[in-house]
């Protein structure tokens, strides 16, 4: 049975359309686990799924709920409870402002299969209301960090096809346990991005790769989860911190051209 996560914090409405669309859509025997820390009614969404949803789906598929007694501290301490709790060779990592769509889960499992010394696999994503692509992988250009195509405007049947890349964001991302398991830790702070990235600069530092997938697609409601309330309304300084601390221990750590000045660096507005 394949292992799939849900990672929730206080976004209950999130957390109950991204159970829906992964009841809908996918099409194999699953066992998915919302991963919470929130202090919502949480609880009351799970409930609410596995009776109404998951007590009757064909093929033995099941809805798990874990609740972690304290928040955690960042990502990466998310998935690898995870590993523990689950036990498939690959485990699918979903943020809760994910919605996938249908057949989303067999060509990345059949990339996994396939190219035995792929680490991690993510997919096209895209912005749920104009369904343009958000980012089909990423690349790094010093000092930046780039989505593919961001910005384009291509449409959702453009970028369909696999290649490998740099990396791919963890909003929907397939580890293969044997390799990512146990995920690196501390290095950066809170759930403001970059450790994802940096999970996959290690495992190409490795000899591992990272593909792209984009024959499944996602919708991801970019900045709907707990780093990025503030990034939206502009009055969250602590997030838009935590985020610049954390875009300057990417760069100290992988960037090679040069000096640059932490102050300097701009948040991106858009």
């Amino acid at each position: 049975m394949q292992d799939i996560i849900i990672v929730s914090h206080n976004d209950v409405e999130m957390v109950a359309r991204s159970i829906r669309a992964i009841k809908f859509f996918t099409g194999i025997p699953h066992c998915l686990t919302i991963m919470d820390d929130s202090t919502d009614d949480m609880v009351e969404v799970y409930t609410k799924y596995q009776s109404e949803h998951y007590a009757t789906v064909v093929g033995d598929s099941k809805l798990n709920y874990y609740r972690h007694d304290k928040p955690f501290i960042e990502f990466n301490e998310v998935v690898n409870k995870a590993f523990e709790l689950t036990s498939s060779e690959t485990l699918v990592v979903l943020t809760s402002t994910t919605e996938v769509e249908p057949e989303w889960i067999e060509s990345p499992l059949q990339v996994m299969a396939n190219v035995k010394d792929c680490a991690i696999v993510g997919i096209k994503n895209l912005f749920p209301r104009s369904g343009i692509i958000e980012n089909a992988g990423m690349h790094f250009e010093e000092p930046l960090l780039h989505h593919m195509n961001y910005g384009s405007g291509d449409a959702a049947t453009m970028w369909t096809h696999v290649r490998e890349v740099q990396a791919i964001g963890f909003c929907c991302a397939f580890l293969r346990r044997k390799y990512c398991y146990p995920l690196p830790t501390g290095e950066f702070v809170g759930f403001s991005g970059f450790d994802d990235v940096d999970t996959c600069f290690q495992m190409r530092e490795r000899g591992f790769k990272v593909i792209y997938c984009g024959y499944s697609s996602s919708y991801h409601h970019t900045h709907g989860a707990r780093a990025g309330m503030g990034f939206v309304s502009g009055d969250h300084q602590e997030a838009i911190d935590k985020y610049q601390e954390n875009r300057f221990r990417f760069l100290t750590k992988w960037c090679t051209w040069g000096e640059f000045v932490k102050e300097t660096d701009d948040f991106p507005t858009e």
